[in-house]
């Protein structure tokens, strides 16, 4: 009997056992399913926060270039139409992510280094520049890079801000690279730089058509430019269809809501730039609109998408 006993408070023993094993199974399952949730939410958090970083590193890229363009009427709208058009070739042309934002920021600030210029070679076409106003300016890329030295995470940007005049065949500036030797950033830059400046006069000071400028690009294949850029870059200029205007809505500041995007850059009356086209506004965001548009006595309108949430 003593055995039988002794089975019984074994038995019951291991149910016991067994119940709060059950239990700290579940407790655990449970733990780990709220730490999964945890985990997920904080990394959502975490993206939304990286990318309103990118957002605001981007915006405050563009207006500092834009404000350098404004010393310059031949400067103005260069550095963002350079910028969007080489990003499109490096995309292309198959770069990281990582290099595609390198490409977009150094088309925005590839000329800063011409800040440092007097205004007598600044609003002159390069072709008018005397021999001693070309020293000066082929100094350019030089002075752009530098701006660059203490920014570690910046150094390919510098690089190719720095190469972006060199020559496929050697006789470029300001380091005589050649070849696979410059930089593939700065040997799209080149190709989408020099169209820019001969459709818009910057290099004669008479604006050419795009297919005057690309038969110019033409000649320079495998002596001023990479064969692979120029061959990719007028394929796509000239196969890409033109795309209809995107249809917007002109809103008054006061019908603004929060969840809309603009559909263009928003300028003030000086041409500096505000906001960036696709900006998300919010309603923090909204009351500095309105404020502005009261303080300057302006009319404001901003132009929105209309498939924006709203």
């Amino acid at each position: 009997m003593r055995q039988a006993a002794e089975h019984r408070l074994l038995q019951r023993d291991r149910a016991r056992l067994q119940a709060l094993t059950a239990a700290q199974n579940e407790e655990l399952r449970d733990l780990n399913a709220g730490l999964e949730d945890r985990v997920q939410e904080r990394t959502t958090e975490l993206q939304h926060a990286n990318d309103q970083l990118r957002r605001n590193y981007l915006t405050s890229i563009k207006i500092f270039s834009n404000l350098m363009e404004l010393r310059s009427g031949l400067l103005v709208g260069h550095g963002k139409r350079t910028a969007s058009l080489a990003r499109k070739v490096a995309q292309m042309m198959g770069l990281t992510d990582s290099a595609l934002q390198d490409v977009f920021v150094a088309g925005l600030l590839h000329d800063m280094g011409l800040m440092a210029l007097p205004d007598s070679i600044l609003n002159k076409p390069v072709g008018r520049l005397t021999a001693e106003e070309m020293i000066s300016y082929q100094r350019h890329p030089v002075l752009g890079a530098q701006a660059f030295m203490a920014l570690d995470e910046h150094q390919p940007v510098a690089a190719i801000i720095r190469s972006h005049h060199e020559r496929w065949d050697g006789s470029g500036f300001p380091d005589r690279l050649e070849g696979a030797q410059i930089p593939i950033g700065a040997r799209i830059l080149a190709v989408v730089d020099t169209f820019d400046d001969l459709t818009h006069g910057h290099l004669t000071g008479t604006p050419l058509t795009d297919t005057e400028a690309r038969t110019l690009l033409q000649r320079g294949r495998a002596t001023q430019f990479d064969a692979e850029v120029i061959d990719l870059f007028l394929h796509i200029m000239q196969k890409e269809p033109p795309r209809p205007p995107e249809r917007l809505l002109s809103l008054a500041a006061a019908q603004l809501e929060p969840g809309m995007a603009l559909g263009k850059d928003l300028f003030s009356q000086e041409g500096v730039l505000l906001l960036s086209a696709g900006h998300v506004l919010t309603a923090e965001l909204i009351g500095r609109i309105k404020r502005y548009a009261k303080v300057e006595g302006l009319a404001l309108k901003l132009d929105i998408r209309p498939d924006a949430p709203t």
